[in-house]
């Protein structure tokens, strides 16, 4: 059996969700996955670009945790992102972490980052991919 994504819509709720869905062919059938963040549309374009700023072009963003969970309150925002940069990974999170507080404001923010040059490979890693939600 095969599955691939054909289509993924993003909508702005009114309560300040995102909504994310995906239209997927599933066999011969079409199958509707829908997963809500609870983020501003701003939020997300904030955590976006400061990773590209910051982890390079290529990176990938997930989001992950509470955040991802819509009937959970409050909460940190959890973020790992993917990047082939040999780049100082410490100086970079701070960077990211202080630059991302003055777009969105003070809020609770974990951040995972993993070199994809680097041999070193976590559990946690793959679960939070399997997990998580890809933003970018």
């Amino acid at each position: 059996m095969r599955l691939f994504r054909l289509l993924v819509y993003i909508v702005q709720t009114s309560c300040q969700s995102i909504i994310i869905f995906s239209i997927v062919k599933f066999a011969e059938n079409y199958v509707i996955i829908y997963t809500i963040m609870r983020l501003k549309d701003n939020e997300i374009n904030s955590i976006k670009n400061m990773a590209v700023k910051y982890f390079g072009k290529n990176s990938k963003v997930y989001l992950f945790g509470s955040r991802t969970d819509d009937r959970k309150k409050g909460g940190d925002i959890d973020i790992f992102i993917e990047t082939l940069n040999n780049i100082d990974i410490i100086k970079a999170k701070i960077k990211f972490l202080v630059e991302l507080e003055k777009e969105i404001g003070e809020r609770k923010i974990d951040l995972i980052v993993k070199n994809l040059n680097s041999k070193k490979d976590l559990p946690i890693y793959d679960i939070i991919k399997r997990q998580g939600i890809l933003i970018r």
